[in-house]
C-alpha cells in the first residue's frame, strides 16, 4: 500500500452464523484510539506491520500473525510502517466460547474462558484460522460447513492458547468502587459528568479515583464513558430509530459529533454500521486518510 492511497474498512455480518461479524481493513496514517469490545476478537495481520498496545503491553503483528483479544481488554493500534498495514478480525459473542470451553474443559464453577496471550504464530493455529477466513470469502458456503469450521478453529485456539479463569465472586473494596462507578457511567450516558463528581460520589479524591479507575478499567473515565455510549448506540442502531434520536439518547451533542466518535471506535459511520447489520450484506466505507477501525 502506498502512502496517500485510499484507506478502507469493510464490515460485514456473517449471515450463516448469528452474532458473528467480520472486519477487513487497510490503514496508512490512522491510529486507533484506546477502546475495548464486548466480544472476543480474533484477527490476523495480512500485510505490513500492525503495532498496538493491549493491556499495557506493546505488540507487533507481522503478516500471518494471529491476534486474540478478550472481552473488555483495552487496546489501540497503528501501522508500524509508512506504507500501512492490512488485517481482518472476527468478533465472536462470549456465549460461543463459553459453550465451547465447557465442552473442552468441563463445567468449572465461577470460571470463564480466556486467551493467555495476544499474538500467536504457531503453524497449527495459523493454518486453521487462515482456512476459516478463506472459507468466509468463498461464495455459497453452506451454513453447516461454515459453523463446523468455526467450531474447529475456536477449539484449536482454546486448546493451544486458552484457559479457564476463576471469576472473583466478591471483588476487593477498591475494585468494587470502580465497578460501581462504571455502572453509574453506563446508566448516565447523556450526562456531562465531571471527575470531581465521580470521586465525591464514590468516596475518593479525584487523583486517587482516576489512578484506581485507570488501573482497573485500562482507560480513564472519559474514555470508558465514550465506550459505553458507542456500545449503547450499536444496540440502538439495530432498531429503526432515527440517527439524530440515537445521538441524543447516547449523549452526543449533534449527529456530526456522533458520526466522528462512533467511527473512532467501530471503524464505520453509524449509518454504514446499520446497513451492514441488516440483510443487505457487506458494506464498504471508504475513509480517505481519516479512517477508523474496530481493531
Amino acid at each position: 500500500m502506498k502512502r496517500g492511497q485510499r484507506e478502507f474498512c469493510r464490515f460485514s455480518k456473517i449471515e450463516q452464523i448469528p452474532g458473528v461479524s467480520l472486519l477487513e481493513a487497510s490503514f496508512v496514517s490512522f491510529s486507533y484510539a484506546p477502546h475495548a469490545h464486548e466480544t472476543f476478537a480474533i484477527g490476523q495481520t495480512l500485510s505490513g506491520l500492525q503495532d498496538f498496545v493491549c493491556n499495557g503491553q506493546k505488540h507487533r503483528g507481522f503478516p500471518g500473525t494471529l491476534i486474540t483479544i478478550n472481552p473488555d481488554e483495552v487496546h489501540d493500534g497503528h501501522s508500524g510502517l509508512e506504507t500501512g498495514f492490512a488485517y481482518r478480525m472476527l468478533y465472536i459473542p462470549t456465549t460461543n466460547l463459553f459453550s465451547l470451553a465447557n465442552d473442552l474443559w468441563g463445567g468449572q464453577k465461577n470460571s470463564s474462558p480466556h486467551f493467555k496471550g495476544t499474538l500467536h504464530q504457531d503453524k497449527r493455529t495459523v493454518v486453521a484460522t487462515s482456512r476459516f477466513f478463506n472459507l468466509l470469502k468463498a461464495q455459497g458456503t453452506e451454513a453447516l460447513k461454515l459453523e463446523t469450521a468455526l467450531v474447529e478453529t475456536l477449539g484449536i485456539l482454546l486448546k493451544h492458547h486458552g484457559e479457564c479463569r476463576k471469576v472473583i465472586a466478591v471483588p476487593f473494596p477498591r475494585v468494587k468502587i470502580v465497578q460501581d462507578a462504571q455502572e453509574y457511567l453506563r446508566q448516565n450516558l447523556a450526562g456531562d459528568i465531571t471527575l470531581e463528581e465521580l470521586a465525591t460520589r464514590f468516596g475518593d479524591t479525584p487523583f486517587m479515583f482516576l489512578k484506581r479507575f485507570r488501573k482497573i478499567s485500562g482507560m480513564p473515565p472519559h474514555r470508558f464513558h465514550l465506550q459505553c455510549r458507542v456500545d449503547k448506540a450499536r444496540r440502538l442502531l439495530l432498531q429503526e430509530l432515527p440517527l439524530v434520536e440515537i445521538a441524543a439518547e447516547t449523549g452526543f451533542c449533534d449527529q456530526s459529533h456522533f458520526n466522528r466518535r462512533f467511527r473512532e471506535v467501530v471503524g464505520v459511520s453509524p449509518g454504514a454500521y446499520r446497513r451492514a447489520m441488516r440483510k443487505e450484506g457487506k458494506i464498504i466505507h471508504g475513509m480517505g486518510n481519516q479512517g477508523g477501525g474496530s481493531h
